[in-house]
């Protein structure tokens, strides 16, 4: 997931896709929000640093602090090894859909910037002390 829109996540503008990337400040790290299936959408920390085995190490040893994550966060997230891909990811997932009403857009929009920063605030200090 990469995206030439290199503002922060306040400046969102309409491009032809169902999603958004922009760097965490660490190659192959990277803060996401995108539409996915089920009617759900989700904003994530993506790691793929191009081994499967380093992006398990990064995973894992950020999952260890999973409880003071999500304290810090003020949600529970969902915590995607993906054992059978080379990349691992971070997410909240909240219900909504593409196809979604212009006022839910908007809604939709609002908590995507709202969770694109609060992962930034809590990931950004463990990411650079781990890479």
């Amino acid at each position: 997931m990469s995206s030439s829109n290199s503002g922060s996540a306040s400046s969102l503008s309409a491009q032809p896709q169902n999603w958004y990337s922009f760097a965490a400040g660490h190659a192959g790290i990277s803060y996401g929000f995108s539409f996915a299936m089920k009617n759900q959408v989700r904003a994530e920390i993506y790691i793929d640093r191009g081994e499967a085995e380093t992006n398990k190490s990064i995973f894992d040893r950020l999952h260890a602090e999973k409880d003071a994550i999500e304290a810090e966060f003020g949600e529970k997230l969902t915590w995607e090894r993906l054992d059978d891909k080379q990349a691992s990811r971070i997410a909240i997932y909240r219900e909504g859909s593409i196809q979604d009403t212009s006022e839910a857009l908007e809604k939709i929009r609002e908590r995507a910037i709202k969770s694109l920063l609060q992962l930034k605030k809590v990931f950004g200090k463990r990411l650079a002390k781990l890479v």
